[in-house]
């Protein structure tokens, strides 16, 4: 981190303002203060000892919404906590949150409204705050940048040579498999545009990826990110790396009918060989949209665990598989509880003396409801071959609604 850049910054809003001044970053870390001036509150000492912001400032600052927060606005004084008014410049760079700067009025008769005015006269100097930002804490910005897009148009075929970085990955023989991260709030109608939200995802897999020791290869397009994942790294950090990216996502500004519990992954097989990388990254794809669209899918599902979803992610852009006797399923007067509850069935994997306590239904209610399945399609739901056209056509069905994410180059 190039920390005189981030210096530079609060010493020039503090210069205009005359105020004492603190830069964070999105996840409450101090990146630089001055010492201008010798009052403080309670809320910036904390802060600058523990180089983080404090737990009952950190209460403090939820009560803003500062992640929806998009210009600069005046923070009115606590003083039962002992905090002094502060004037908010949350610093955003093409759409993408990065840190918010913070001026502290001198004390509880300094009015904020005059620091506000002061701070209007920034204009564009904001934006360039922001990227200076992004700079400081992501240093050799460009040629990872390089390095990604490479990686992700070798994954979308669009490059005939898998970069140098994935070849020597996969010839350590670790087998490294890949991973695909999503949101749907990436895909929602209220996300904004396709540069901004490629940026979105790269920076929130970067600092994901600050959860897992070495290098990792991966990148970024506009609606997921795709990482190499070497065999070394445990279960518990990839599960960690998914919530940090949801975390991300939200503090860095998706809309906010999004929660981070949202995220969407898929796993791919190990690989040996880097040419076959295009192959398993489309594999970890099945993998998340399986999971998106089937609640009996393991939410660590990797693409071995998905069952005839593997053929259905194969079988091309095709209608659905036609069964007639899901046809005849469906026309009944309630059929689509019963083909639910027939669904059911057949994803239980228990002993099946439990499979009306798992239903929820008296056991005799439950022979009926089967009965009637039967009378309706003209043969027994239970038999091998019923059961095998019903449940793949069942599972055809939800993969019609699977999330589609995008082909972007890179």
């Amino acid at each position: 981190m190039d920390q005189s850049k981030l210096d530079d910054i609060v010493d020039e809003v503090a210069r205009i303002t005359g105020r004492n001044v603190t830069l964070d970053d999105v996840y409450s870390r101090v990146l630089a203060y001055n010492m201008s001036h010798p009052t403080s509150d309670r809320a910036r000492i904390e802060s600058v000892l523990m180089k983080s912001v404090s737990v009952d400032a950190q209460t403090w600052e939820s009560s803003l919404d500062l992640s929806r927060q998009n210009k600069p606005f005046v923070v009115p004084p606590n003083k039962s906590m002992g905090f002094l008014a502060r004037v908010c410049i949350p610093l955003i760079y093409r759409g993408l949150r990065v840190g918010y700067v913070w001026i502290q009025a001198r004390d509880h008769d300094d009015a904020p409204e005059p620091i506000l005015e002061a701070v209007q006269s920034f204009g564009v100097r904001i934006e360039d705050f922001a990227y200076t930002v992004m700079e400081a804490v992501e240093p050799g910005s460009v040629e990872a940048e390089s390095r990604e897009r490479a990686f992700i148009s070798f994954l979308h075929r669009a490059a005939a040579a898998p970069p140098e970085d994935a070849v020597l990955a996969v010839a350590d023989g670790a087998l490294p498999r890949i991973l695909v991260l999503s949101h749907p709030g990436l895909r929602s109608p209220t996300a904004p545009g396709a540069k901004e939200r490629k940026r979105l995802a790269r920076q929130a897999m970067l600092d994901a990826l600050r959860l897992v020791q070495g290098p990792i290869l991966w990148g970024a397009a506009a609606d997921h990110a795709a990482v190499l994942v070497p065999r070394r790294v445990s279960g518990p950090d990839l599960q960690a790396v998914r919530q940090r990216f949801g975390e991300s996502l939200v503090l860095h500004g998706l809309p906010k009918t999004s929660r981070p519990a949202d995220v969407e992954a898929g796993m791919s097989l190990g690989a040996g060989s880097a040419r076959a990388l295009p192959d398993l990254y489309e594999d970890a794809v099945a993998a998340l949209q399986a999971r998106a669209v089937d609640p009996a899918i393991p939410s660590e599902a990797d693409f071995g665990s998905i069952g005839i979803y593997q053929q259905l992610s194969r079988a091309g852009e095709g209608k659905s598989i036609r069964s007639s006797n899901l046809e005849a399923l469906l026309r009944m007067p309630n059929g689509e509880e019963m083909l639910s509850m027939l669904e059911r069935i057949y994803d239980f994997n228990g002993p099946r003396g439990e499979l009306a306590t798992e239903l929820h239904i008296h056991r005799t209610s439950l022979y009926h409801r089967l009965r009637r399945i039967g009378e309706a399609i003209g043969r027994d739901p239970l038999d091998s071959f019923v059961r095998l056209d019903l449940h793949v056509a069942m599972k055809a069905r939800r993969w019609l609604s699977r999330p589609i994410l995008t082909t972007d180059k890179g």
